[in-house]
């Protein structure tokens, strides 16, 4: 994830890759699940949106068998941004309710605040000014109330980016 932050994409490929073996040498079929999902967001950042929805689904499939519904809240939330790239408003929505409403249910403040922030981003790609602001707003609430400080500072960052009054 640290090489997928710094933009270096290839040597972020080789450690998934790494990862997802020795995760599958070792039987964890959780952590596999993860490794795909992650691997999701270095191909969300190469614009390679077949390869995240296949990821995304197979990451589903292991987190719906094993009951770990923050786990499906993440994939809801990565189908959301992908629906947001691809202008499919309706399916975007969709997937970030359900990832929120699953972070608010099983009472995760993290994901809770990381979907507000992809809902952000969805108004903001829709030119709704008025979400746009109330969800980074939320987002950035709940990360100060986590002590996520430097998330929440990047949230306000963004947010006077895009409303600068």
């Amino acid at each position: 994830m640290t090489f997928v932050d710094l933009k270096r994409f290839a040597d972020a490929g080789q450690y998934f890759e790494k990862s997802y073996h020795l995760a599958k040498e070792i039987g964890d079929v959780h952590l596999q699940a993860n490794v795909k999902l992650n691997r999701s967001r270095l191909y969300l950042e190469i614009n390679d949106l077949m390869l995240v929805n296949v990821l995304c689904h197979q990451a589903l499939t292991v987190f719906r068998k094993l009951g770990d519904h923050l786990g499906e809240s993440d994939v809801f939330r990565y189908m959301g941004i992908l629906y947001t790239r691809r202008k499919n408003w309706q399916k975007a929505q969709l997937y970030l309710k359900d990832s929120l409403d699953m972070a608010q249910k099983y009472q995760s403040p993290l994901n809770e605040a990381e979907s507000y922030l992809e809902f952000a981003h969805f108004y903001r790609a829709k030119e709704d000014k008025e979400q746009t602001v109330r969800q980074y707003k939320q987002a950035e609430k709940l990360f100060k109330k986590i002590n996520l400080n430097f998330k929440a500072e990047q949230v306000s960052k963004e947010l006077s980016e895009f409303n600068p009054h």
